[in-house]
């Protein structure tokens, strides 16, 4: 004769914060967050070449050779966000390499 299942206990964490249990995630879940990963992603690509456009502006002003670190500075920028974007794109891809 079978055993009758016991129900299961619930985790400390619903015990503790009485917290539901977590609910699978619907398409508009999957939409939401892949528009804010884009914007994560864009947002990291923009602040990356100002903040070193900026560093090379300060150095130009420092070293009174405007425009030149202030150029460097930005292409260092661009390639930095470049490669976080597409690290960013590999992981939502499901790619395994980090």
């Amino acid at each position: 004769m079978a055993e009758p299942k016991k129900p299961e206990k619930p985790d400390w964490t619903q015990k503790f914060f009485g917290l539901a249990a977590p609910r699978r995630a619907s398409a508009a879940d999957d939409e939401r967050r892949g528009k804010w990963a884009a914007a994560g992603a864009g947002m990291e690509l923009a602040v990356g070449i100002g903040m070193f456009a900026g560093i090379g502006f300060l150095i130009d002003r420092w070293l009174g050779s405007l425009p030149w670190c202030t150029v460097v500075g930005a292409l260092l920028g661009m390639a930095a966000g470049m490669y976080q974007l597409i690290k960013a794109v590999r992981r939502s891809e499901g790619g395994t390499r980090k």
